[in-house]
C-alpha cells in the first residue's frame, strides 16, 4: 500500500533565516488509473463541464453502486476532492490532466 501523504519542509512566509522551518503534509498523487478508474475520471469531468456538481449519490444512481469503490480509489489517489455538500470536483492536478486530454473520447 502507498503512503497518502508525506512530509515535506516549507519555509514559513516573512521568515527566510535558516533553520526556520515548519513541517506540511502534501497528498501524493498517484497517476496509476485502472481504465474504470479513467472512466469515472472522464464521467466526472464531463458533468462538470456541463455544469453539474454531482455526489457520489448521485453518481450511485447513474451507474450503480460499484462505483463507490471507485470514488474512494480516486478520492485516495488525489483524483477527486469533496466539498462540505459532499459535491465532488476534479483535484487541481486532475483539471490540469484532463484538460491535456484531448485526445481521449471524454475528454474533450
Amino acid at each position: 500500500m502507498y503512503p497518502t501523504r508525506r512530509e515535506v519542509p516549507l519555509m514559513r512566509r516573512g521568515r527566510q533565516r535558516a533553520g526556520e522551518r515548519e513541517l506540511a503534509y502534501l497528498p501524493i498523487m498517484d497517476f496509476n488509473l485502472t481504465a474504470e478508474e479513467e472512466a469515472l475520471v472522464s464521467r466526472v469531468a464531463a458533468l462538470l463541464r456541463a455544469g453539474r456538481s454531482p455526489t457520489d449519490d448521485d453518481l450511485a444512481d447513474e451507474l450503480g453502486d460499484e462505483v463507490r469503490p471507485l470514488l474512494q480509489s480516486l478520492l485516495d489517489k488525489g483524483w477527486l476532492v469533496v466539498n462540505e455538500e459532499r459535491e465532488l470536483a476534479l483535484s487541481v492536478i486532475a483539471r490540469a490532466v484532463v484538460s491535456g486530454r484531448t485526445d481521449v473520447e471524454g475528454y474533450e
